[in-house]
């Protein structure tokens, strides 16, 4: 079968990746590339797990809970004892109390009228030394928008679940939610609330205590579900009643289960990973990206997190480890729709990659994949700080400068 070739755009005229440097990017040819193509052997990555920790955890736990941390451990006894009692009186008024709401939105309401109108009026304050109530704007706008964030996430989930014909994912979903149903049944939800947040503030403090303890039990215990879900899947999962017409390659199941934390691991040279996100539509951009990353001999230094299984796979076909998959999968297909919601989803999740990455503890440079390097940016990158460059900025900016965006142009040819 003849191999497709791919045409790219611009000031790259050379038709694949692999015919320029095919020395310098391991057997990358172009992303492109028909899927009849002889299948290059993986390169083995090298992953080293000698210590078995809950959730593939590398880092210690107070490092992964990141600002919440001194709270949800118990480091501030005061704050965190002072935020379990006031939850705790809160869930009693309520709860077991008989208030309501809206009454006690009300009548705190009227007591605060009545105490200012005393303010001002009979102790003959000025109204400038009142106390004045407001909601923040800015915090709201960010816990409404990372709320948004995650039901959008949640719901990308079970999407992606419904579509994959996974059906071991499908079995955990449904008995997961079947679950929390049966659960839901037992509590109030303001009770349900409450033994969340407690368990949020106690969980955390005793596993940090007795984590030696508790993960090779938790290992043993990983170890026996395995092997009765395997059970269960020869003996009701493999038939004719669940078929498998998307069935993985074993060379493709491996990629599935491959973290962030491996990832960065693998492709990171002197503490530094050159980050990229990417979804299926857009791999010609992604490999016009690489060619120009190439020649500046940075190649290696690539981690392509993947937005959907399908650029997963034919990046780490080409180029074995350099790429991601962060769980749930977008449907490429609606994530590239500019200015969708789907789109907004895909664009959303970029800032928490990098910070993950950033709290392992790597320095992350992240490129949009709709550029080409001309010359190695690394030379300009001197001492420890951010630093930014877009297409309309400056040439040269002072270190010192500041992270403010500056107002728009309103008229150029002013």
């Amino acid at each position: 079968m003849e191999e497709e070739k791919l045409e790219i755009v611009g000031p790259l005229e050379e038709p694949l990746m692999g015919n320029i440097v095919p020395e310098e990017i391991n057997g990358l040819d172009s992303l492109m590339s028909s899927d009849s193509d002889s299948e290059k052997p993986d390169s083995p990555v090298p992953i080293n797990a000698p210590i078995y920790r809950m959730f593939g955890r590398e880092r210690p736990i107070h490092m992964v809970l990141g600002g919440a941390a001194d709270v949800l451990l118990w480091r501030d006894k005061k704050v965190t004892l002072g935020l379990l009692s006031a939850v705790t009186v809160i869930w009693l008024l309520f709860g077991f109390g008989g208030c309501r709401l809206l009454t006690s939105l009300c009548r705190g309401s009227i007591l605060f009228l009545l105490l200012s109108f005393l303010w001002s009026n009979a102790l003959n304050k000025s109204p400038e030394n009142m106390m004045e109530i407001y909601i923040p704007e800015k915090p709201l706008l960010q816990a409404a928008s990372a709320m948004t964030f995650e039901l959008n996430c949640a719901f990308a989930t079970l999407r992606s679940i419904a579509l994959e014909r996974d059906i071991k994912n499908f079995v955990m979903a449904v008995i997961g939610l079947w679950l929390v149903s049966v659960i839901g049944n037992w509590f109030s939800f303001l009770s349900l609330l409450y033994i969340c947040f407690v368990l949020i503030h106690t969980v955390p403090m005793l596993y940090e205590k007795y984590e030696d303890e508790i993960d090779p039990i938790a290992e043993k215990a990983v170890i026996e579900m395995k092997k009765h879900y395997q059970v269960f899947e020869a003996k009701f999962l493999r038939s004719p009643l669940f078929p498998s017409p998307n069935k993985l390659s074993p060379s493709q199941s491996k990629w599935r289960d491959y973290s962030l934390p491996q990832a960065v691991k693998f492709v990171a040279k002197n503490g530094t990973v050159i980050v990229c996100a990417v979804s299926y539509p857009y791999l010609p951009f992604l490999n016009n990206w690489l060619i120009s990353v190439s020649r500046q001999k940075h190649q290696d230094q690539v981690l392509v997190i993947a937005e959907d299984y399908a650029t997963l796979y034919k990046v780490n076909e080409k180029w074995p480890g350099h790429a991601v998959l962060i769980p749930p999968a977008l449907d490429s297909q609606t994530a590239h729709k500019f200015g969708s919601q789907g789109f907004f989803n895909f664009t959303a999740r970029r800032p928490q990659h990098l910070l993950e990455i950033l709290e392992l503890g790597y320095n992350v440079m992240y490129n949009d994949v709709d550029m080409v390097w001309l010359q190695d940016p690394f030379q300009y990158l001197e001492g420890k700080h951010d630093a930014y460059f877009m297409d309309d900025m400056t040439a040269i900016k002072p270190l010192d400068h500041s992270h403010d965006l500056p107002p728009p142009e309103m008229d150029r040819g002013a």
